[in-house]
């Protein structure tokens, strides 16, 4: 998703790359546990390539060092991640579509028909943590509670209903139903399918073939607390149109007290970072290094979250919320994609703090320890 012009900072002025630190110490104060997350960066291959993205995803992860349960609680793939994420309608993405309903049939080959599924339900199983992949998802006949009967967590842990944020006068009356979302899947630490998260607002590419979801959701993890999700243009004004200060996906967060937000993406590089192809290996400025963040993208993303961290604002005083933004890198079919995968902690009535990021062409693993503040 590519935001309209802003300047870059957190909305206070406060530019977030000043007094980052790649390790920093602990919070002062008690103490209830030490939060361990992570997400994955690719380039994947398109036309598909799904099971070769997957194998690319276990591979950066081991060249990571994360190869056993303990060392990750979270773990958070980008946006449509092992299927590309362009196509020109319905028709053009059908061969990509997974069902969760398909996935659990007896006899099915989920590495060829549910390659993101059996991926998630994998790396949840084999490292012991919840793992959230975004995918695109055939709906039909099919619950967001994909398995909460087979789960620890309770149905009752879910936020139901969803909860609709959108400007109401600037939702469009042409769009037809298809059963079709811009999704993201839940596992829990046994591999264990929990929930399927599906995309509130739709940027100009999803329009294409899919539905907008009835609203932001979260759900209450028994040893991780209360993770919001949304699904990159969630984070941005609905339609481009609504007030900036609508904050929408970051307000729910913030109203219903989450200490985790997940955003997994396919966020677009502004255009004026991007260099003519050409010049890109002569380059000696500072966009030619891969393993440099797009600096605007990550100040945006902050700005987005603002009602995380405004003092008198939705959220609880000093409540702590841990963002991730799982971006991937790379370009398809034209486009350019930002990378800058990037982990923050907020709080409110604090400056956000950016824990770590990846570059914006990197490919790789970021992971943070992040020491978790009670009230």
């Amino acid at each position: 998703m590519k935001p309209e012009a802003h300047p870059a900072s957190n909305g206070t002025g406060a530019n977030v790359f000043e007094g980052c630190a790649a390790n920093l110490p602990p919070h002062s104060g008690p103490f209830l546990d030490v939060l361990r997350v992570a997400c994955v960066q690719i380039d994947p291959a398109i036309s598909g390539k799904a099971k070769e993205n997957a194998k690319l995803v276990e591979e950066l992860l081991l060249q990571a060092g994360i190869d056993h349960p303990g060392q990750v609680d979270l773990l958070v793939l980008p946006e449509m991640g092992l299927t590309g994420y362009i196509f020109q309608d319905e028709k053009d993405i059908q061969d990509v579509l997974e069902s969760v309903r398909a996935s659990r049939d007896a006899g099915e080959d989920e590495t060829e028909t549910c390659p993101t599924l059996h991926l998630a339900q994998k790396l949840a199983s084999s490292l012991q943590c919840y793992v959230l992949a975004g995918f695109p998802e055939n709906a039909h006949h099919a619950s967001p509670r994909v398995a909460i009967d087979r789960s620890p967590i309770s149905s009752s842990s879910l936020c139901i209903p969803p909860c609709d944020s959108r400007t109401h006068d600037l939702i469009p009356t042409d769009r037809k139903r298809t059963d079709l979302y811009n999704s993201a899947v839940l596992a829990d630490r046994t591999g264990n399918l929990i929930h399927v998260f599906r995309k509130h607002f739709l940027f100009d590419d999803d329009k294409r073939w899919a539905e907008e979801s009835p609203g932001f959701e979260y759900v209450n993890l028994p040893d991780l607390g209360r993770l919001a999700v949304g699904i990159c243009m969630d984070l941005n004004p609905y339609e481009f149109k609504a007030p900036f200060e609508a904050f929408e996906l970051s307000r729910f967060a913030a109203q219903h007290r989450a200490d985790i937000l997940a955003v997994p993406m396919n966020w677009l590089l502004p255009t004026e970072e991007i260099e003519p192809e050409l010049q890109v290996s002569a380059s000696a400025n500072s966009h030619a290094n891969p393993l440099l963040p797009s600096v605007s993208t990550i100040n945006y993303w902050a700005w987005r979250c603002a009602p995380l961290c405004e003092p008198n604002g939705e959220g609880a005083v000093g409540h702590q919320t841990v963002v991730i933004a799982a971006n991937r890198c790379g370009k398809e079919k034209g486009k350019t994609f930002a990378g800058s995968s990037s982990i923050f902690a907020m709080e409110n009535g604090q400056q956000p703090e950016l824990l770590g990021f990846l570059g914006r062409r990197q490919e790789g693993v970021l992971v943070r320890k992040v020491y978790r503040k009670r009230q």
